[in-house]
């Protein structure tokens, strides 16, 4: 009995395993892909446990994966949540071998329902522990214990830090009672038309949601200047924090250490790779920015290549006036300069969104690959097996997508392998002329977004946000 013959996947699969050279890229793709899958892991000044004395253990890194306060880019949010998925997708890959298809749609799907759910607005995540370590510059002191644990030390600073910030928020919340009275008083004056009266309610709902919202910062304060209190008066009450072995997220800013030279102090302590002119951890930023950098690449990549693909198939195959007119389209397009175009959609716009970045260099960069698959359509048409195709009466669009195309399509992933490296040139390209992704500058965090996140030496903490700030 003879072997059962080889499919075409099978043997490229055979070849390329014999490359080594191939299989050297591919296993260097697989390396960088998982350090960014990874990098909350690596970089990251949230504990994995958290203990404050004899009080319950918090998990503060779980509870952050998914905050937009400290990951505000829907990137981080993609990668957070195949990082958190990982485990029950590689589970369910190898013990569902029968029904590969069906879990890989319903995992698609459950993906994509999770990312938009988790993708919502940034709020106030109230903890009675983690929320205490605020102002780690000015209130906290840590030193390097066994087991790779923090303990974290609570001097006099930390309850003159909170009952200055609660201050602050009591004579907001008398503001807001101020105005909530004024604004009733108004309301309720007799002679008022509809118009003004309709007026005078939104108002008044306005000012009460104000005063709502300075209560709810209040009583959070409250509870940090009782437990700073608690802290303060019994040194022995010690905060233990597990860290990750680089104890700095990307945006966090070490004032005391600008352009420092790489340093390695330990677990969670020291820079690395040392600090950019903000203070801003550099191994941090190359892990998390190996994000930004696959996901440009890859998907505006992946954007451009099935736009040419599409394009060039039909030309090539259908020829005449559908192949003039796609090659006049190309003709324009190819005329448009790319990193000039997308200077100028930035301009214009207004916006350095990373997926506007993509999309720009997807409709712009496709006409390499339309023409690569036009010229293998063109000698691919007159074959034996595209002649016999549509003898048998098969309709073109099987016959172009199922029976040509797997034909011809080779030189597009040629294609494809160096258009990823040119997407991720062309965005440092952008970056370094101030028209890329926009990065936090030094105290960005704590400005834009209401004190998002102030951080120094190897803890970290979360200032809550207020809009009346």
């Amino acid at each position: 009995m003879s072997a059962p013959e080889k499919t075409y996947a099978q043997i490229v699969l055979r070849q390329f395993r014999r490359n080594r050279t191939a299989l050297l890229g591919f296993w260097c793709v697989i390396a960088i892909f998982s350090l960014a899958l990874l990098a909350p892991l690596l970089a990251s000044s949230s504990p994995f446990v958290l203990k404050v004395g004899d009080g319950p253990t918090e998990y503060p890194w779980f509870r952050d994966l998914f905050d937009q306060n400290i990951f505000p880019s829907g990137v981080d949010l993609f990668f957070n949540l195949l990082l958190a998925l990982m485990p029950l997708l590689m589970a369910g890959w190898f013990l569902l071998r029968g029904y590969r298809g069906i879990f890989l749609k319903c995992a698609a799907g459950s993906f994509l329902w999770l990312f938009f759910s988790v993708a919502g607005p940034p709020g106030i995540v109230e903890s009675p522990i983690g929320e205490v370590l605020f102002f780690p510059q000015h209130g906290l002191r840590y030193s390097t214990q066994k087991r790779n644990y923090l303990e974290i030390r609570a001097p006099e600073l930390m309850p003159l830090l909170a009952r200055q910030r609660v201050a602050y928020f009591e004579s907001q919340a008398d503001e807001a009672r101020e105005q909530l009275a004024r604004q009733r008083d108004r309301a309720a004056a007799p002679g008022l038309t509809a118009d003004q009266k309709i007026n005078f309610e939104i108002m008044v709902g306005a000012a009460e949601d104000r005063l709502g919202k300075e209560e709810r910062q209040l009583a959070l304060w409250q509870g940090k200047q009782e437990e700073a209190d608690a802290l303060a008066a019994d040194p022995a009450r010690r905060v233990r924090a597990l860290m990750a072995p680089i104890g700095y997220h990307h945006d966090d800013n070490d004032e005391e250490r600008i352009t420092e030279r790489p340093t390695f102090s330990g677990w969670g302590k020291g820079h690395f790779l040392g600090t950019d002119t903000n203070g801003r951890d550099v191994l941090a930023r190359i892990l998390y920015g190996t994000r930004v950098s696959m996901t440009i690449g890859v998907l505006a990549v992946a954007l451009y290549c099935t736009i040419g693909t599409i394009l060039g198939s039909l030309m090539g195959y259908f020829g005449g006036w559908v192949d003039m007119l796609g090659g006049r389209i190309v003709e324009v397009m190819i005329c448009f300069p790319t990193l000039p175009f997308i200077l100028i959609l930035v301009g214009v716009t207004g916006s350095k969104n990373i997926f506007m970045i993509m999309a720009a260099i997807g409709l712009i960069s496709w006409t390499g690959v339309a023409r690569l698959i036009r010229g293998q359509f063109l000698s691919e048409r007159s074959l034996d097996y595209v002649v016999a195709a549509q003898s048998l009466g098969i309709p073109n669009r099987r016959i172009v997508f199922r029976h040509v195309l797997p034909n011809a399509i080779h030189p597009m992933f040629v294609s494809a392998t160096f258009g990823v490296a040119s997407a991720i040139l062309l965005e440092s390209s952008l970056a370094f002329s101030a028209s890329g992704i926009p990065s936090s500058p030094p105290g960005a965090s704590s400005c834009s977004r209401g004190g998002r996140r102030v951080s120094c030496g190897s803890s970290s903490a979360r200032a809550p946000r207020s809009s009346s700030r």
